[in-house]
């Protein structure tokens, strides 16, 4: 390990400031890939029955949009999660540990 005073003192700081940063990365990577599918369900949610009462039926229709928007959600959100890690695993690269 480098032993000069100044790179020692950078490398602390930065194990102190990965947890919050991360935190923070996360939550806002989270937000923007959540939100956007909470206001299509809002939006478009009658579609496939969202608002119906648990014991109504869906129709064939609202089955068949249920499983577009369910496949869609899937990705978006795999599509999210991946993104995540990517990016935590880049930030720990520039901060070298």
């Amino acid at each position: 390990m480098d032993k000069d005073p100044q790179n020692i003192l950078k490398f602390e700081k930065s194990v102190e400031i990965l947890p919050e940063l991360d935190k923070i990365l996360e939550k806002r990577i989270r937000t923007a890939f959540i939100f956007p599918i909470d206001q299509i369900e809002q939006k478009f949610g009658e579609l496939w029955g969202e608002f119906k009462e648990d014991n109504e039926e869906l129709t064939d229709k609202e089955k068949e949009f249920e499983k577009i928007f369910l496949e869609w959600r899937k990705s978006v959100l795999d599509i999210g999660n991946l993104q995540i890690r990517i990016a935590k695993n880049e930030l720990r690269k520039v901060y070298r540990i």
